[in-house]
């Protein structure tokens, strides 16, 4: 449980009330900083977090702010209360560090609720309090070898999009190796204890051996993804999933019934009428219940899944192109949802994402708008807590905006935007990307643009050479290849490297998978059959670790023409691999190949 309070004029925010944190005089009120902020400096320092067995660099925790986000004038004083033993702080540099031991101590240990706190030094009523976990990142209640940094980094896409929520998404490290993984797609963590500190085998399926013995054993060694399980990284031959779809575009998948096994939603653009969200729920075995519609607005594009009212399930958003709005559908427990409410949007909305933009907590609503008098913008549509949102604010982007991500490119705990630019971003440019670095509660830099291959559709975002910075790739759509750019850990990027694929990509995903700990791309080739054909196939590009790639190798999705457009990596069976499920605008069906 994480919890953030602050003191506004003269009262205390918060569940704990004054237990935690009080209000007074001395200047502008204190303001405790974010969950986020303290996590990225964890991501920074050390890099596997804070694991069992492991070393721990010098973390240095966060300064408090005043209400408005300045450095208060005054001085501070901070403590941390709740402390294990083998940590000490120093108050002086608000650094964090290892005390009498060498590495974090073993798997186990209760999770250790600490106190973060800074006040006034003149005015001891004028504090602000942080409460959160330092070992046992991943909420489970102790320390089992396999700590998630829950929302350190959030990444949200067009087509597949993430919830940022930390019961979501989270982020993996093992050396310098990271993983952005969903939770709801991974084996559970249950037992996967490390047996030997030495060499970081482990016992994943807790049968205190490190063998293949028990029923579900997934024996990994070091330097793997246990998420992940070993394979060839080669997908089965399609089964199609036809339905009353009309038109599939954007498509996620989630558990939205809650029932431990994925689902499928997509947004169905539609040729003669469409305009709907189908719900496929999935079966734990790679197949799939009929699908059940939801009425939205008018050529549906992208979809996002994400808790937006706090009630533990998720819910839906999607962008209607045609009609200028946005949908939220509200989600039951039981993979149901309920009637869609409407937000006026921008000219032709496109892209979206969820995430605390911010930092309050919240989670909020990002748009792009790709055309018209309010289009060449992205929207920021703050949340309200319980799904509903407030009217957009607008920056601007280059032109054409199409896909989003919302991730921290320069490591400062706040959130960051890239954005795919169809057209040029200025006379002097080509087509590119546009970053726009997060100041904080929800305030952004003016957009700055990479050049990227030509029409740009979509974009992702992983750490391709697993140096503990987040890259950037695009699917370019008006050309045949994908367009790589490195990050430097400061919100800036390396010039792009390219990538032969099928014509003209439409959509992209990342994850391991072929089990090796390095990230992969495929994408879905909208025309991969001729100049004026369209296209059957998907491409992958099975990643080196460095940053680079092999050839691509490629995956009929239907025997036909189908247009395939939305693409998604999912562990449809439980089996610790990553299958793919492929989204047919022509064929308004689904394909799913199964990772063999």
């Amino acid at each position: 449980m994480k919890r953030n309070y602050r003191c506004v004029g003269g009262m205390v925010l918060g569940a704990l009330l004054t237990l935690l944190s009080g209000c007074g005089g001395g200047g502008a009120s204190l303001v405790a900083p974010t969950i986020a902020s303290v996590l990225a400096e964890l991501v920074r320092n050390n890099a596997q977090g804070m694991v069992p067995g492991k070393t721990l660099g010098a973390i240095t925790l966060p300064a408090c702010t005043v209400t408005g986000g300045a450095a208060p004038d005054y001085a501070v004083t901070y403590a941390i209360t709740g402390l294990p033993t083998w940590l000490v702080f120093d108050a002086a540099t608000r650094a964090l560090a290892l005390s009498g031991v060498t590495e974090v101590p073993q798997e186990g240990l209760a999770a250790l609720p600490v106190t973060y706190t800074c006040t006034a030094t003149s005015d001891s009523s004028n504090h602000a309090a942080l409460e959160f976990t330092v070992n046992d990142a991943d909420n489970g209640g102790v320390t089992d070898g396999n700590e998630f940094l829950n929302g350190a980094v959030p990444l949200v896409g067009f087509h597949q999009a993430i919830d940022l929520t930390p019961d979501i998404l989270s982020l993996y490290r093992i050396g310098t190796t990271s993983f952005l993984i969903p939770t709801n797609i991974t084996k559970a963590t249950t037992g996967m204890n490390p047996q030997d500190a030495a060499d970081d085998t482990a016992d994943f399926d807790g049968d205190a051996a490190v063998s293949g013995g028990g029923t579900n054993a997934v024996e990994i060694a070091a330097g793997t993804d246990p998420f992940i399980a070993a394979s060839t990284g080669q997908f089965g031959a399609f089964t199609n999933v036809a339905g009353m779809l009309q038109a599939p575009y954007g498509m996620i998948s989630a558990d939205f019934n809650q029932d431990g096994f994925l689902d499928v939603a997509t947004a169905n653009m539609g040729f003669f009428g469409g305009n709907s969200v189908s719900i496929f729920t999935g079966n734990g075995d790679g197949t799939f219940d009929a699908e059940v519609s939801y009425t939205v607005g008018n050529s549906p594009q992208a979809i996002v899944a994400a808790d937006m009212n706090g009630d533990g399930v998720l819910d839906l958003a999607v962008t209607n192109g045609t009609s200028d709005t946005i949908s939220v559908l509200i989600g039951n427990s039981d993979g149901t949802f309920k009637t869609k409410v409407d937000y006026p949007a921008a000219d032709n909305p496109r892209g979206i994402a969820a995430a605390d933009v911010t930092g309050d907590g919240i989670v909020d609503l990002v748009t792009t708008d790709n055309g018209g008098a309010l289009g060449n913008t992205v929207s920021l549509y703050t949340g309200n807590g319980d799904g509903t949102f407030q009217a957009r604010t607008a920056f601007t982007v280059g032109t054409g905006p199409g896909s989003l991500v919302i991730a921290d490119f320069n490591n400062d705990g706040i959130l960051d935007i890239v954005v795919t630019s169809y057209g040029k971003f200025s006379a002097a440019t080509g087509t590119t990307v546009v970053v726009l670095i997060g100041q904080g509660s929800g305030a952004f830099a003016a957009a700055v643009p990479y050049t990227v291959g030509t029409g740009p559709g979509v974009d992702a975002v992983a750490d391709f050479n697993e140096d503990g910075n987040l890259d950037i790739a695009t699917a370019n759509n008006g050309a045949s290849d994908v367009s790589v750019l490195l990050g430097n850990g400061d919100g800036t990027f390396a010039a792009q490297v390219k990538y032969t694929v099928g014509e003209r990509p439409a959509d992209m995903a990342v994850g391991d998978i072929n089990g090796d700990g390095h990230m992969d791309i495929v994408v879905s080739n909208f025309n991969a059959g001729g100049a004026d054909a369209d296209g059957k196939t998907v491409s992958v590009l099975l990643g080196v670790g460095d940053g680079t790639f092999a050839a691509q190798q490629t995956y009929d999705v239907l025997t036909i023409a189908a247009g395939p457009v939305g693409v998604v990596l999912a562990d449809l069976d439980n089996d610790g691999s990553l299958d793919l499920v492929v989204a047919n605008y022509w064929d308004s069906s689904l394909s799913i190949l199964m990772n063999q």
